[in-house]
C-alpha cells in the first residue's frame, strides 16, 4: 500500500502529537499505555479519537473513559465500524459512527476525516458508540464471517446514522432503513 504524498510517517511521538487531530488506533487493552505516552505531548483540548472497540480489562471503563483519565486535557471521541482497515484502504465504500461530547465538535471531525467512500455519521451519544461498538466486538469475535457480510451490505446501501449505529453483527438491518445505493453517496457537510 502506498501512502498519500502529504502523510508524514514518524516514529516521534511528540512530532506526532503537533496534528490536528489524533486517531489512536491500537487495541482496546493498549490504549492507556499508548494515550499516556502522548499526554504530555498535546495540547490543550487536542481531539483524541479512539479507534478501538471494548471495555478496559480490570477498570471496566470504555474507550474515551480511557482517553480522558489518561490525557485530562483532550477531548475524547470514539469512531465505530462496522468497517475492516483493509476496506478502508483499498477506498471500498465504508459508513461508520464518530461520536464526541459536543455535537458540534463530532461533526467537525467527521467533516475533516470523511472522503467519498469514507462516510461518518457523527453524534454526540458516546455511550451509545460505545455500548454498540463493544456488543459488536464481541458478536463479532463470536460471529467471524457475519461481520465481513454486514459490511458488504453496507457497501450496497446507504443507512441512516441510527441504523448504522445499530448495524452490529447478528442484527438485522430493517428493510424500511435502507435508503439508495451507494452510487448517490455524498459526502455530508456541516
Amino acid at each position: 500500500m502506498t501512502l498519500a504524498a502529504d502523510i508524514d510517517v514518524t516514529d516521534d511521538i511528540a512530532l506526532a502529537a503537533h496534528a490536528d487531530i489524533i486517531l489512536i488506533a491500537t487495541p482496546a487493552q493498549s490504549l492507556r499505555a499508548a494515550v499516556s505516552a502522548l499526554a504530555p505531548h498535546i495540547a490543550k483540548a487536542m481531539p483524541v479519537i479512539a479507534c478501538a472497540k471494548g471495555i478496559e480489562r480490570g477498570t471496566h471503563k470504555f474507550m474515551t473513559e480511557v482517553i480522558a483519565e489518561a490525557a485530562p486535557d483532550a477531548r475524547p471521541a470514539i469512531l465505530s465500524g462496522p468497517s475492516f482497515a483493509e476496506d478502508v484502504a483499498r477506498g471500498l465504500p465504508t459508513a461508520v459512527t464518530l461520536a464526541a461530547g459536543e455535537v458540534e465538535l463530532a461533526g467537525a471531525l467527521a467533516q475533516a476525516l470523511g472522503s467519498p467512500s469514507f462516510r461518518l455519521y457523527h453524534t454526540s451519544d458516546i455511550r451509545g458508540v460505545e455500548i454498540g461498538g463493544a456488543a459488536k466486538k464481541r458478536a463479532g469475535d463470536r460471529g467471524g464471517n457475519r461481520c465481513r457480510q454486514k459490511n458488504s451490505a453496507l457497501r450496497r446501501r446507504q443507512h441512516s446514522p441510527r441504523a448504522a449505529l445499530a448495524n452490529w453483527c447478528g442484527s438485522a438491518v430493517p428493510a424500511a432503513r435502507a435508503a439508495r445505493p451507494w452510487r448517490d453517496f455524498r459526502a455530508s457537510a456541516i
